[in-house]
């Protein structure tokens, strides 16, 4: 495979040189489960249910804004060497890693960096390659990328990768290879004016290399939003939404249709739905279209996308018809020949008043199949703002199961979701902050996990 190959710059940074756990052994204390030591905001958000189990992370999570939660966070789980890893940050806006080997002891490591959390845009990333090293891009929103690594010798800061592209980063979201390779994208530009740029990092040189630039191109009018899913054979499927630049500056209004592609990263090709070699960059004008939604629809920024083991693509977000009077969760897949897409409209919602798209209705939802159903992560106010899982079954598209994740309200929380161990794991935080002259007000909430078996 060509690549551009280019050496990355490195500086220590200050106060660190701490050592990795996993290496010398030094760890922190577990945090107490559920019911023995959790605050009360905690126990108003998070009732123990008879199916889920609760374990604390963190009593001290950062969360005057939803910054640890936003649904722009990709693949926030990463699993390596049978353990689980996360990063999220501290009430003092400290970036944390926390690993476990069974979701209920967590030892927690401060990589010493920190950011601007207030800002939700502003979510930690992390990766960790096949050597074990681990790669952290914080604090990035339409400005200068922020990457470290964290190894032996404690974090260090790494001043670009590849030089190119990478003034304007927001939404990073790190892939790992069958053969320990990383992929890394990211918007390039602003809301409205950006791309796609796709990066790959070689495991045996240390190096990153420039594979996409742009792999979606937004012309300068308009930029992507996308989630992506990585499937075996090391094929990545992106969907995403288009965002218009208007005038009018519309925002989340100018939204509008969703459309595919997939990436072969063993063969460095990018394909269509229907399989027909795609080459890069997409544009508006010639993305496969997978579902039309005009603008003026509620359309979310974001989607959340999934490859089922029988091989069905399943994309989820939510919008508006014309024949509806609030936005509601549509899911666009494959039919059974793969040969064209399917528009389902799940449950239907009474009347909610104000702005849709902020999340403060319902939250952008995850995927994740659970015993040959899709299941759908979401939180939604006319179910009281309590999280659920939403079991679907895909030949009759009705829904099986629903399994509520909290009794509380959880504010402005989205899902992020995994499967480790054979067990399904959701992090959880209370969102209930409000503004007051300007500023967020709320006490620091426990960041929590709800396991289901």
């Amino acid at each position: 495979m060509n690549r551009i190959l280019s050496r990355h710059q490195t500086r220590k940074a200050s106060a660190l040189g701490l050592p990795l756990w996993f290496l010398v052994g030094i760890c922190c204390a577990p945090v107490p489960l559920f019911g023995a030591g959790a605050s009360d905001i905690f126990r108003s958000g998070f009732d123990a249910l008879s199916s889920v189990r609760y374990t604390v992370v963190d009593s001290d999570a950062y969360a005057l804004w939803h910054t640890n939660t936003a649904r722009h966070r990709s693949d926030v789980f990463v699993e390596y060497g049978g353990e689980l890893y996360f990063a999220y940050y501290r009430s003092d806006e400290q970036l944390i890693i926390a690993r476990s080997s069974d979701t209920i002891e967590w030892e927690l490591l401060d990589t010493g960096l920190t950011a601007n959390a207030e800002d939700p845009h502003n979510t930690p990333n992390i990766a960790i390659d096949g050597n074990g090293l681990i790669h952290v891009i914080w604090d990035v929103h339409s400005n200068s990328l922020r990457y470290a690594t964290v190894g032996p010798g404690g974090t260090h800061i790494i001043d670009f990768l590849t030089g190119n592209n990478e003034s304007a980063v927001t939404y990073p979201s790190f892939f790992r290879l069958s053969d320990g390779d990383l992929l890394l994208l990211y918007r390039s530009g602003s809301s409205g004016n950006g791309d796609v740029i796709v990066k790959r990092y070689d495991t045996e040189s240390g190096t990153w290399a420039d594979m996409a630039s742009p792999a979606i191109a937004g012309e300068g009018d308009r930029n992507p939003y996308w989630q992506a899913y990585l499937a075996p054979n090391d094929q990545l499927h992106l969907s995403w939404t288009w965002r218009e630049r208007l005038p009018s500056n519309r925002g989340f209004e100018s939204n509008r249709d969703l459309c595919f592609s997939r990436y072969s990263a063993k063969e460095n090709l990018w394909f269509d739905s229907t399989d027909n070699v795609a080459a890069p960059p997409v544009s508006a004008s010639d993305c496969d279209l997978i579902a039309a939604v005009p603008a003026n629809s509620t359309l979310a920024n974001n989607t959340a996308i999934l490859v089922t083991a029988a091989g069905a693509n399943v994309t989820a977000t939510f919008w508006r018809t014309a024949t509806d009077n609030t936005p509601r969760i549509h899911l666009v897949h494959n039919s059974p020949d793969r040969r064209q897409w399917v528009v389902t409209p799940l449950n239907t919602r009474p009347m909610v008043t104000g702005l849709e798209s902020d999340g403060a209705s319902l939250a952008r939802p995850a995927l994740l199949e659970v015993n040959g159903q899709w299941g759908v992560f979401q939180r939604d106010s006319v179910a009281s703002n309590r999280a659920y899982l939403d079991l679907i079954e895909p030949d009759t598209l009705s829904r099986t199961k629903r399994v509520y994740l909290s009794s509380g309200d959880m504010g402005l929380w989205e899902p992020h979701v995994t499967r480790f161990q054979g067990k399904i794991v959701v992090l959880m935080q209370q969102q209930n902050f409000r503004i007051e002259k300007g500023r967020s007000i709320q006490a620091a909430t426990p960041l929590a996990l709800a396991v289901l078996q």
